[in-house]
């Protein structure tokens, strides 16, 4: 133990230091103190859109980590320290979880704020979801140690909660009719276990797609055909959104809805005609809607399918 600890003074990085303690628990079978094996496997983990803060020019998401027996505890990130987790677990992606690249030339220059800050705290987490979720993740597994460090470092605990009772009736619309959106977040799921996160999510996936009317390229009259009206919360500046494309329109001719009482017209996407379904992104600041398949082009490279 004495010829471990002296090696241990020798290592100047923090995080390797870390790693190589997170290593001796695995081999000598013990965990952090007061935490067995079972209870570090996460049932969730979620990164709150109220759980934000910035210090010094770096800002910091909050990563709040739920275990099955309903213990809760929150460490704090950088974008830098999921970018290091990142490069340490081989760079993987997901074809379904890509991870956000950096905004701007390699990262300066512009700053990630605004709708582009949601989206990036929005893919992180379910990036994170994806790699807790991996075998590799598991005790006994090559990222484990890492992972675990990550998770740890720095925790609070945070008060267990009772997760809200949702009503299972999926929500409809129809023209004219005012539909809410679902604020229900998908659970992470481990292994067989699942917990259902509570707090709302600003990227609400509703479960029924909007009917979306055709507006004509003249000025629209009181006369025209309602559109369906989505009411959002105004907490968040970026949702995600369903729309059918009404029938008869085709590649280029424009349609809308309303969102909170405004019109927001687009143009059918390429390669989609009337009725097709489409999921969009509603930037609340900018007003637009943008297919969530436009992803940036840093991620527009091939991705590793596991």
């Amino acid at each position: 133990a004495q010829a471990v600890c002296l090696k241990l003074k020798h290592v100047q990085t923090p995080l390797l230091r870390q790693c190589i303690f997170a290593m001796l628990w695995e081999r000598n079978g013990s965990g952090a103190p007061g935490l067995s094996e079972t209870a570090w496997l996460p049932t969730s983990v979620t990164l709150p859109s109220e759980g934000q803060k910035t210090l010094s020019n770096d800002h910091y998401f909050a990563v709040d980590v739920t275990h099955h027996d309903g213990s809760r505890w929150r460490v704090w990130r950088r974008y830098s320290d999921f970018d290091g987790l990142h490069r340490d677990v081989g760079r993987i992606v997901f074809n379904d979880a890509p991870f956000p690249c950096k905004t701007g030339l390699f990262g300066f220059f512009v700053r990630c704020e605004g709708a582009k800050l949601a989206k990036r705290r929005w893919h992180l987490e379910l990036w994170l979801q994806h790699v807790l979720a991996h075998p590799f993740s598991h005790r006994g597994g090559r990222w484990h140690p890492r992972i675990r460090t990550f998770m740890e470092m720095g925790r609070r605990a945070l008060a267990p909660t009772v997760p809200p009772q949702v009503d299972s009736t999926p929500p409809r619309a129809s023209v004219g009719q005012i539909s809410e959106l679902s604020a229900v977040p998908e659970p992470f799921e481990h292994g067989s276990v699942s917990a259902a996160v509570d707090r709302p999510s600003d990227l609400e996936k509703p479960q029924d797609p909007l009917r979306a009317h055709s507006f004509p390229d003249a000025e629209m009259s009181a006369s025209s055909t309602l559109s369906p009206e989505v009411v959002l919360d105004d907490w968040a500046d970026l949702h995600m959104i369903d729309v059918v494309v009404p029938e008869g329109l085709a590649e280029g001719e424009r349609f809308g809805l309303s969102i909170n009482g405004k019109e927001v017209r687009m143009e059918v996407p390429q390669g989609t005609s009337g009725g097709s379904e489409l999921r969009l992104w509603y930037d609340v600041q900018a007003g637009t809607l943008t297919p969530v398949n436009s992803s940036p082009r840093c991620l527009e490279w091939v991705q590793l399918e596991l």
